[in-house]
């Protein structure tokens, strides 16, 4: 799967490299990305993808011949500065509109709209529970914590007991998107909405503390992850919507 990119704007083609960048990495995902400042020309070259075009640099029939003939192996995602310079490329039944320059906000949602196209490039885990092998996508592990039995992992939808330490687990997992909050708390920073009062605020509510002797390590890592996934820009996924102290 790729993720293609294509304006004749420097600002805005480096903007949406940069963004769609920082979602990889952070989603753990393996993507490629090709980055065009004009159209390739072989037009043969129809594979699926995820499209960000800008949507005012060429006209649609100039388009149509590098999108997959079958629409379902692809999503379109048409950057405009000014929303009616899109209206032309309707008639190629677009997955979504994104003003120009894109923010983080922009590209975090479409992907969400087309995670169909990209689950399965998400790095995995390969762990045992119950005796049955198990892949967890990285992406979906929101946090863990050790028990007598070895770990429970909160992933975004369930919960799974795995006989394995947090420790090792922590081995397993890339540093600085996943860290040790405090001893009995691994968690996954892309999850995290706001860093408070010496706790983590997840997404979904959950508070874990942050140990004092890890704490600045913790914050630094956090305001890493939260720089990359906003762009130095406002915040990367609309479904945080509590302003407390450090926000995404």
């Amino acid at each position: 799967m790729r993720a293609v990119i294509y304006s004749a704007d420097p600002e805005t083609r480096a903007a949406l490299r940069r963004l769609v960048t920082a979602w990889i990495r952070l989603a753990c995902a393996e993507l490629d990305i090709a980055v065009w400042d004009r159209l390739p020309e072989a037009p043969a070259d129809r594979r699926g993808g995820i499209f960000f075009v800008d949507a005012g640099a060429l006209p649609p029939a100039a388009l149509e011949p590098l999108l997959p003939a079958r629409k379902t192996d692809c999503a379109l995602f048409l950057c405009a500065r000014d929303p009616r310079a899109a209206i032309d490329c309707y008639a190629l039944h677009p997955t979504g509109l994104l003003a120009a320059p894109p923010k983080a906000d922009d590209v975090w949602r479409a992907m969400d709209r087309c995670v169909e196209l990209w689950w399965g490039t998400l790095r995995r885990l390969e762990l045992m529970s119950d005796r049955v092998k198990v892949q967890i996508p990285l992406y979906d592990l929101v946090w863990a914590e050790s028990v007598p039995k070895g770990c429970l992992l909160h992933r975004t939808h369930s919960q799974m007991l795995v006989r394995l330490p947090l420790s090792a687990l922590e081995e397993l997992l890339p540093p600085g998107i996943f860290v040790r909050c405090q001893r009995s708390f691994l968690v996954n920073l892309c999850h995290a909405a706001q860093a408070a009062g010496g706790e983590l605020i997840l997404s979904d509510g959950t508070r874990l503390p942050l140990g004092r002797k890890v704490r600045d390590r913790v914050i630094e890592a956090y305001e890493a992850v939260r720089s990359a996934r906003t762009g130095g820009g406002p915040r990367s996924k609309g479904a945080y919507e509590n302003d407390l102290c450090c926000d995404l």
